[in-house]
Order: C-alpha cells, then sequence, then structure tokens
C-alpha cells in the first residue's frame, strides 16, 4: 500500500506546476500591497483554529496541536481548493502574508478581479500534521497527511520538502530525490530564497545518501549562496569531507527533522 501511495505520490509532484493563469489587480509598486487595500484585500479569518496550532506547536504541545488539526481538517468543505477563481474577486487560500502579496505582485497589474486571501488552508493543515507525525515518530501517518497535502496544493515547496523527508525516513531516497528536482516547476510566488534553500540543501543531503558525493557537494555549496549561515548545510560538507578521507560514499540511514532542518546520527 504504501509502494503505491509513493507512486501516485511522485505522479502527482510531476504535474505540480501548471501555472494558474491568473489576472490578479495590485497596489502600486511605491507603496506595495497591505491589508485593508482597495485592490487586494486579505479577509480575517472566521475560524483561527490553524493559528492556534501553530503557536502549540511554537511551544512544544505537539498532541494538543495535532488534535486540533484533526478537528479542523474533518471540516473541510467539499471541493476545497488554494485557488479558486470562479468567482470576482480570487480568493486564494495563502499559507502566510507573504504568500498573498507575492501572488498578487506576480500577476497582471490592474487588468483583473482582485483577489482576497481567505483562511484557513486546509493543505497547511494536513502538512502540519505530516510534520508532527515526523517529529513523534509515526513516519506512516505522516506520508499519509503529506498525501492528502500534496493531492490539495502539490506545488507547495513545503509540502515537497516534507515529502521529500517522509521518504527518505521509509528508505526512499531514490524516490525523494525525484521530488526534489521538481523544485524549480514551483510557482514563483510560492517560493522564497529560504524554501528554495531547504528544497536545495535536502537534495545535498539525499544525494549524499545516494553516494553521489559530488553532485551533493555542488547543492550544499548552492545552498550556502542562499542561506549563508547555514550550519546544517557547512556540517554535510564536513562529513562529505569525512567520507572522501575514509573512502566511503555511503552512511547510515539519516533522518532529517522538519521543524529545525537538523540532521540526526551524525
Amino acid at each position: 500500500m504504501i509502494a503505491q501511495s509513493i507512486r501516485w505520490l511522485l505522479a502527482a509532484v510531476t504535474l505540480a506546476a501548471v501555472p494558474f493563469g491568473l489576472t490578479i489587480a495590485t497596489a502600486p509598486d511605491d507603496g506595495g500591497l497591505k491589508a485593508g487595500d482597495a485592490l487586494a484585500i486579505p479577509v480575517a479569518p472566521t475560524e483561527n483554529w490553524l493559528d492556534a496550532a501553530e503557536a502549540l506547536m511554537a511551544e512544544g504541545r505537539l498532541a494538543e496541536a495535532g488534535a486540533l488539526l484533526s478537528a479542523g481538517v474533518d471540516r473541510m468543505p467539499d471541493g476545497w481548493q488554494p485557488i479558486s477563481k470562479d468567482g470576482d474577486p480570487v480568493v486564494l487560500a495563502a499559507w502566510d502574508l507573504g504568500e498573498f502579496l507575492r501572488f498578487a505582485k506576480e500577476s497582471d497589474p490592474l487588468s483583473g478581479p482582485g483577489v482576497v486571501w481567505v483562511k484557513p488552508s486546509y493543505s497547511k493543515a494536513h502538512y502540519l500534521l505530516a510534520v508532527i507525525a515526523v517529529e513523534t515518530g509515526d513516519v506512516e501517518s505522516a506520508f499519509h497527511q503529506i498525501v492528502r497535502a500534496i493531492e490539495l496544493q502539490p506545488y507547495h515547496p513545503l509540502v515537497m520538502h516534507e515529502a521529500a523527508l517522509i521518504l527518505q525516513r521509509l528508505g526512499g531516497a531514490a524516490e525523494a530525490l525525484k521530488v526534489l528536482d521538481k523544485g524549480d516547476g514551483v510557482p514563483g510566488w510560492l517560493m522564497t530564497p529560504h524554501r528554495r534553500a531547504l528544497l536545495v540543501r535536502a537534495r545535498g543531503v539525499t544525494l549524499i545518501e545516494l553516494g553521489r558525493l559530488d553532485e551533493a557537494e555542488g547543492a550544499l555549496r548552492a545552498s550556502l549562496d542562499l542561506e549563508p549561515d547555514s550550519a546544517v548545510a557547512r556540517r554535510e560538507l564536513d562529513y562529505i569531507a569525512e567520507l572522501r578521507a575514509r573512502g566511503e560514499a555511503a552512511r547510515e540511514p539519516i533522518v532529517l527533522t522538519p521543524l529545525t532542518g537538523e540532521t540526526k546520527n551524525r
């Protein structure tokens, strides 16, 4: 069952980079977009359970956060999508304000119906449930949660990153690499330097797992161009040097922790 789901997951991510082609009105460049703009208005959510769950996770209260998220996703409306362009304005369930602003700014200014930000994002909720499951050692549950997130929003870089981590935990480094290799197809409004660094760094770690040390080194150095202070990338580069000094190209299976980006078994 897991193997069949992995094949489905890879097929879903392959379809991730289909552009939406939406025309979104935006505010002038001199002021940028902000809550309350007439052309692009973030709407206050009617439910705050997703924000509350994130706050609980930040405090380390994972069981409480998981219960809140599970109850929330059980109430997901039929046919929910992260973007709805059926009406006027376009409705976007962004994960954060930055996504909303980038979505509006990257679209053709002043020639469309406008965009409204609504909460919650159910793809984000399933992603967070996957994160919690990994942190608590329930990898099978994490896999099923990330599959659900991919069903809802396959092109999100954090969903792709988490899917790759979970596949690695399941012994599927080659499959994880296939997911990470799709990172260049992520829509620009979903990408930030930090998110790109996560994907590139995870690709480097995965390549180490596969014994492809030269490629791994290149990926990790590229991630340092994006986040020069990454202790994770520097530690991985040190590990590559250690493997080469020992004449080895493989290592013990690794554990990547999505909340911190840290690597264990070192």
